[in-house]
């Protein structure tokens, strides 16, 4: 257990000042040097399809005439108490960090099931076959409906630890680029108008230049050149 000097120097009988210095030459003297740091293991798989992060985020729904952004919390809460929620779908190849984004209803096993075999669909009409996935264990990825989908479409699922949300980070940090660069990044009227700016954004990011992958695109890595034209989306 985590003892500090005052606790040593009762236990010890030795002058608190004492048992502070030799903490403090030892680097020893603050209770989160004691916490052993987890070394973080970044790694990239050779080809495009060979591992694609899952994961879903929940945004709250916009109504019609505008939500609490627009009008005014106290405003928007007389006027529609609860829009509901709608559930971005997102996948990312590991790779290339080629992003999809689906918005559904619902993050029901079914759900998540209509979003990876949209993804699939569009990875094998660009010629790459999806290997793996990793998700993390969330009930719609434990789902029966999930483990058939995966058995038929012949992908390998792999899930993260429990409590452990770095292990699908690169899901987790387009997620936040997500929010930042689309959900909030201006105010929108309606859920519509905010769907309606998704295929925009992922148009952008997919031709967005990243340090990450040595001045590349994510669609330049993704089908292997160091040029592509415009026509991708």
């Amino acid at each position: 257990r985590k003892v500090g000097p005052h606790e040593l120097a009762l236990l010890l009988g030795i002058a608190r000042s004492t048992i502070y210095a030799i903490l403090r030459r030892a680097e020893l003297n603050r209770l989160g040097a004691l916490v052993a740091k987890v070394r973080v293991v970044r790694y990239e798989w050779p080809a495009p399809g060979d591992l694609v992060h899952l994961d879903i985020k929940r945004f709250g729904r916009i109504p019609e005439d505008g939500g609490w952004r627009n009008l005014g919390r106290a405003v928007a809460n007389r006027i529609k108490r609860n829009a509901g929620y709608e559930y971005c779908h997102v996948a990312v190849d590991d790779h290339s960090r080629l992003p999809d984004a689906i918005l559904l209803p619902d993050q029901r096993g079914s759900s998540a099931v209509a979003a990876l075999e949209q993804v699939w669909g569009r990875y094998l009409h660009d010629g790459v076959r999806i290997r793996r996935i990793l998700t993390d264990n969330g009930s719609c990825y434990r789902s029966l409906d999930f483990r058939a989908a995966c058995d038929r479409l012949g992908i390998e699922h792999w899930r993260t630890k429990p409590y452990t949300p770095r292990t699908n980070g690169k899901a987790e940090r387009f997620i936040k680029t997500l929010q930042e660069r689309w959900a909030y990044a201006r105010l929108y009227r309606s859920s519509t108008e905010r769907a309606a700016a998704l295929p925009d954004f992922l148009s952008e990011y997919r031709h967005r230049r990243s340090p990450t992958l040595d001045g590349h695109t994510p669609l330049c890595r993704f089908f292997g050149v160091n040029n592509l034209s415009g026509n991708h989306s």
